[in-house]
């Protein structure tokens, strides 16, 4: 059985080997856009560097001494403004399941864990995008009731 908790330091290591795929998914569409990671120890010291900040949350599930998946969210605020009211939003950055246990559940849980506490940091919504090219990224936040609020569009 999976559990979920919050990420320590000590995961960090974990979380990174678990974060390579997300950045070789996104950095092989869109090298324009993405970095392939080539120094692992910067991408340590960045997650340390959340993991310590106050706005942003990691959260873990693990099987005995392996972390299995993570999930990276920041809690956004916009101050109010003539044409929009003031926003506060917890927004999914990054979320993984180590491709050995996908469509366990492990992602249901990272997300239940995030949306609890969305529910405690008193937020308007959950956010996440994925990129249109990764569609199974599309369906499990469809599955878990997200749904489409605006496109972005790019012309290049």
């Amino acid at each position: 059985m999976s559990i979920a908790r919050r990420a320590k330091e000590s995961d960090i290591e974990q979380i990174v080997q678990l974060s390579l795929a997300v950045q070789k998914l996104h950095s092989n569409r869109y090298p324009d856009l993405f970095k392939e990671v080539v120094n692992t120890d910067e991408l340590s010291d960045f997650f340390r560097t959340l993991i310590g900040h106050h706005d942003h949350y990691i959260f873990v599930t693990e099987l005995g001494e392996s972390i299995t998946g993570y999930c990276w969210a920041e809690l956004i605020q916009t101050n109010e403004s003539p044409i929009t009211h003031r926003i506060r939003k917890l927004y999914i950055h990054q979320i993984c399941v180590d491709e050995r246990y996908r469509g366990k559940g492990l992602g249901k849980i990272l997300v239940r864990e995030t949306v609890s506490l969305a529910n405690g940091l008193n937020v308007n919504h959950v956010g996440a995008d994925s990129w249109s090219f990764n569609s199974r990224a599309v369906d499990f936040f469809r599955s878990q009731g997200f749904n489409s609020h605006n496109e972005r569009m790019w012309l290049k």
